[in-house]
């Protein structure tokens, strides 16, 4: 995988390429962009989606720190989208059925059914297993990634957390912060020891949530 500085290719072009689907070079992947401008939500042609900035700064939202509450289910809410209190809520299962990838809505349900769970919320303690992990298991090991069933895709390098600590990012709620794009970057280093504290401000209140991960082993996309 490498980082295409024109828009957001690599981990997801890679994902939908292998499971036939339409890649736009233009900018951001169909999968978020479009239907992130479908539904009415502002989208950066130039390839930063924007779509983490713009529902975070959504002044309904608020970061909850027992996991990750309606990031999604809010934005998807708000823009007039459908939300399946049973967890397969459109944007990845339609994505993956429309691919003619599998859709487990029993199993695969990711992210969201995290986010329902969560509405308590209840967190997994193993690791990177809420948000994205089901959500994306199937793809990755379709397209031939490896999986870690620890929840961490170590060739993504754990995608979000892991982007974020591992390269001393910090969250810039003023834009997209290129997590994306040093995951891809460091996805070609095959050994990583990582000490690192991540805290993130609750946009509103005044939480924090604190990541302390020790050491992961990466392996190269």
């Amino acid at each position: 995988m490498y980082w295409n500085v024109q828009g957001c290719i690599g981990m997801f072009r890679d994902v939908l390429e292998c499971s036939g689907m339409h890649w736009n070079f233009q900018g951001c992947i169909g999968m978020f962009r479009d239907v992130l401008e479908c539904s009415g939500m502002y989208s950066n042609v130039q390839g930063c989606i924007r779509m983490f900035r713009d529902v975070l700064e959504c002044p309904r939202m608020y970061w909850n720190v027992q996991g990750c509450i309606g990031m999604f289910r809010d934005a998807l809410e708000c823009s007039g989208m459908y939300w399946n209190i049973q967890g397969c809520i459109g944007m990845f299962r339609d994505v993956f059925e429309c691919s003619g990838m599998y859709w487990n809505v029993e199993g695969c349900i990711g992210m969201f059914r995290d986010v329902l769970e969560c509405s308590g919320m209840h967190w997994s303690v193993q690791g990177c297993t809420g948000m994205f992990r089901d959500a994306f298991r199937d793809a990755l090991e379709c397209s031939g990634m490896h999986w870690n069933v620890q929840g961490c895709i170590q060739g993504c390098i754990g995608m979000f957390r892991d982007a974020l600590e591992c390269s001393g990012m910090h969250w810039n709620v003023q834009g997209c912060i290129g997590m994306l794009r040093d995951a891809q970057e460091r996805s070609w280093i095959h050994t990583m020891k990582v000490k690192a504290t991540l805290k993130v401000k609750a946009l509103r209140g005044t939480e924090l949530l604190t990541v302390r991960q020790t050491t992961h082993t990466l392996i190269c996309c």
